[in-house]
């Protein structure tokens, strides 16, 4: 790498189009600049291909010829975008200006970044028996083969129903199939519903904490007795409950 940035540097030093009539400090500052950044954009062109290198060839180049044409094309291209990016990864300001590697036992102005906070919710709901799970299942109404997108919770008629996390009501009301239903959206893109209640206790705009009764169960809307059905959804798509939430005894 240092033969690398050494056999550049010399060809922009001997690049005739240098502004003759600038201070030999301004124009060997210059050069470094020219010169660092060509070596950053060749290091990340460098490091691109060792990364494609790594990888099997793929018949869906056609041969393995191919695949090295397209990726010294990409590897070139990755070069040239960097070379021109004003900032690019910030490797060439660090060469010019002497700076040393950001570790932080070797500078102080090193402030390292903390790790992003997901804030991924945690559900809990008290212990209960799960009389349906999700996934396919006979519906218990047509008996035919349909999707469910929760699960059933054995709750008898007028259990309070807990908010199985913190988060805001974006729905209380009736909806369809779910009879009266509670919907809560969570961090992350979770939302939770909270269907066939018998009575809902909370309105839309509300801010719940977890374990907060929001509604009573019951049997409305599509269904064969009361229960609770429980889902949770990821930026809209249901997933499957029994993998995020921790059941609880009351204590």
């Amino acid at each position: 790498m240092l033969t690398k940035l050494n056999e550049i540097s010399n060809s922009v030093a001997a690049n005739p189009l240098v502004d003759k009539e600038k201070s030999s400090t301004e124009a060997n500052t210059e050069q470094a600049w020219k010169a660092a950044k060509k070596f950053e954009a060749y290091y990340m062109g460098f490091v691109y291909q060792k990364g494609m290198d790594s990888i099997p060839k793929s018949e869906d180049f056609g041969n393995s010829v191919n695949q090295e044409v397209y990726q010294n094309f990409f590897s070139q291209a990755i070069s040239d975008q960097v070379e021109k990016s004003p900032h690019g990864i910030g490797l060439a300001e660090m060469i010019v200006k002497g700076k040393k590697p950001m570790t932080p036992s070797l500078t102080q102005d090193f402030k390292p970044l903390a790790a992003p906070v997901l804030n991924n919710p945690e559900f809990y709901l008290p212990a209960a028996r799960v009389t349906s799970g999700f996934g396919f299942r006979g519906d218990p109404l047509e008996g035919d083969q349909r999707f469910h997108q929760g699960m059933d919770l054995a709750y008898p008629k007028r259990t309070p129903i807990q908010a199985a996390a913190e988060g805001k009501v974006v729905f209380s009301g009736k909806k369809g199939g779910y009879g009266n239903a509670v919907m809560i959206q969570h961090d992350q893109g979770y939302t939770s519903l909270y269907g066939h209640a018998d009575e809902n206790l909370v309105k839309v705009g509300a801010r719940v904490k977890k374990g907060e009764v929001i509604a009573y169960s019951g049997s409305t809307g599509r269904s064969t007795g009361p229960h609770l059905h429980f889902e949770i959804r990821k930026d809209g798509k249901a997933v499957d409950p029994k993998k995020l939430v921790f059941f609880k005894n009351n204590t």
